[in-house]
């Protein structure tokens, strides 16, 4: 039995997306969740930020450009106030996948529009 290549890629993007959830939760269940209270305007939308991504990995099964669109716009809100809050682009491993799962939404998106017919 063999699997169109844009089948295995976009298990792939799933199946790391559901990784990278379990290890998000797995996080929150150890650290707890943040103190929204004590978060400054700037940190909060920070957080936002990093929740759009999360929203985006949940709206990629169903629609995978929106998903991806959503996860890559997070992720550079993210990103650049990473930036501007902390004076580094540095982001720990995790928060790399981000990207990259959104490119891999949007390549299956975009192949599976070019094969469909009309």
């Amino acid at each position: 039995m063999s699997f169109p290549p844009i089948k295995i890629m976009r298990w792939t993007a799933r199946v790391i997306g559901i990784a990278v959830l379990l290890s998000l939760l797995a996080f929150t269940l150890i650290a707890g969740l943040p103190h929204m209270a004590a978060m400054d305007a700037a940190s909060f939308i920070h957080f936002l930020s990093f929740l759009v991504m999360v929203a985006g990995l949940f709206l990629a099964w169903k629609w995978e450009r929106l998903g991806a669109l959503v996860i890559l716009g997070g992720f550079g809100a993210f990103f650049v106030l990473n930036w501007v809050l902390w004076g580094s682009p540095a982001l720990g491993w995790v928060f790399t996948l981000f990207p990259v799962l959104g490119l891999l939404h949007l390549y299956c998106w975009r192949q599976d529009r070019q094969t469909s017919p009309g």
